[in-house]
């Protein structure tokens, strides 16, 4: 805070509330990526592949079986590429998450996915638009509760147990 009495100046210890949301997903990706390197598996990550989703994918195996891995792989295009998507998932992706089901996977597995895939969907959109930040505020408290749940079950779960370090 530079001159904190004098009109109009900017206090940065204030954040606003789609900070928090930033903050975490940037920093899920940070933590990822930080256990990645402790257990050595980093380096085996391709370049390409050294993303948020990258991270998760190589994080995953330890919490769900290859083909739930391979559904989040199938959805994660859709939530990291918004120019790819119709009006009606770009004006509300994190509702678009939550309907998604798997008839081949279990509650547990579609639930992880889910939050990955809020995960990315934060990161991604916090980093590059804004369209929704309003919403996020305003409109759909249950929407907005999702996706910063999902962000922390993400993390929770792979980080926590063997590998996570």
């Amino acid at each position: 805070m530079y001159k904190p009495k004098q009109i109009g100046s900017l206090d940065f210890r204030v954040l606003r509330p789609l900070d928090y949301y930033s903050l975490l997903a940037i920093r899920a990706e940070t933590c990822f990526r930080i256990a990645l390197d402790k257990n050595g598996s980093l380096s085996s990550i391709s370049d390409s592949d050294q993303k948020l989703e990258g991270y998760i994918i190589a994080l995953a195996p330890k919490v769900m079986p290859q083909e739930s891995i391979d559904c989040f792989k199938n959805q994660v295009t859709k939530y990291t590429k918004f120019y790819n998507m119709n009006e009606q998932e770009k004006q509300n992706p994190i509702r678009s998450i939550m309907s998604i089901k798997f008839k081949n996977r279990s509650k547990i597995d579609t639930y992880l996915i889910q939050a990955f895939l809020c995960c990315v969907l934060a990161r991604n959109y916090f980093a590059h638009h804004t369209y929704l930040d309003k919403h996020l505020l305003r409109a759909q408290k249950e929407e907005s509760a999702f996706m910063m749940i999902g962000i922390l079950v993400t993390v929770l779960k792979l980080l926590d147990g063997p590998g996570a370090d």
